[in-house]
């Protein structure tokens, strides 16, 4: 912990900069304007693996007070830990109802399959962001095992990449080699880049809620993505929200209501009109 701490004679206040780690006790360094943790094994460090984990899928009802439980349990220490765990694992932690824990995982099993952008950033590898994996997606690095065996010079050779992250990359991706094996045992799926064939929805921003007539609703995210488009959850930021029942009661339309009448630009359509929007 850095305190906070008052200068008698000038009656200022500074602050005293932690020598060792207040979670693992190991001396600390600094890196660049960052005062850092280097030890690999710190408990606060796998804890920010898993944190990160579960809140770049976007994975609800699992907070920060579970993971800490379960990782104080040494129930789970990496990330494909999690979808190793049982009812029985959250009913015993946590006395909840057996409801609440068949939801948590049905939350967790509901996103083993993950667009390779996303699994790359979820594995916080530091300063190797979603947007860092886009780049190396986009110079043919569209697979993970592709990703692992780049090489520094190769990866510098991409747009926007510069030396220090390429080093990053490479690092990074070696050390959780065991990691990513471990995940793709445990079932999660890297799904393969979708290419963009067209750009009718470059800008726009998709969300659908109900019942589809003529498609699976992954059917309908590759669509968004093939004609240039992203999938959002409904905000502010949402250009369209595809529904063939506007009226029903799902929390998504009853958002998306409540955004329309604050203003906000975001259009509730229907499958047909979507499918209009690509032809």
């Amino acid at each position: 912990m850095i305190r906070r701490k008052t200068d008698i004679a000038s009656n200022k206040e500074f602050f005293e900069i932690p020598a060792t780690c207040p979670v693992c006790g190991h001396p600390t360094e600094e890196e660049g304007k960052f005062l850092i943790c280097p030890n690999d094994n710190c408990p606060a460090l796998e804890y920010g693996n898993l944190f990160k984990w579960i809140a770049t899928l976007d994975i609800k009802s699992i907070g920060d007070s579970i993971i800490e439980v379960l990782q104080q349990e040494r129930l789970v220490t990496e990330p494909a830990d999690f979808y190793k765990l049982t009812e029985n694992d959250f009913i015993d932690l946590y006395r909840m109802g057996e409801k609440t824990a068949k939801k948590i995982l049905k939350n967790l099993h509901a996103k083993m399959e993950i667009d390779l952008d996303i699994f790359v950033a979820a594995l916080n590898i530091k300063d190797v962001s979603r947007s860092t994996a886009a780049m190396m997606i986009s110079a043919g690095y569209d697979t993970i095992g592709k990703m692992h065996a780049a090489t520094i010079d190769e990866l510098i050779k991409i747009g926007g990449i510069e030396i220090v992250t390429a080093e990053k990359i490479v690092t990074g991706l070696t050390d959780k080699y065991s990691v990513i094996q471990n995940l793709i045992e445990v079932g999660i799926v890297i799904n393969k880049p979708i290419v963009v064939v067209d750009g009718k929805l470059d800008g726009l921003t998709f969300c659908t809620t109900g019942t589809l007539y003529t498609m699976k609703r992954k059917e309908f995210e590759i669509m968004v993505k093939q004609n240039g488009g992203e999938l959002k959850s409904v905000s502010k930021n949402l250009s369209c929200l595809v529904t063939n029942d506007a009226d029903s009661g799902s929390s998504k339309n009853a958002k998306a209501a409540a955004l329309i009448a604050e203003g906000s630009d975001l259009k509730v359509i229907t499958e047909q009109q979507f499918l209009e929007m690509i032809k």
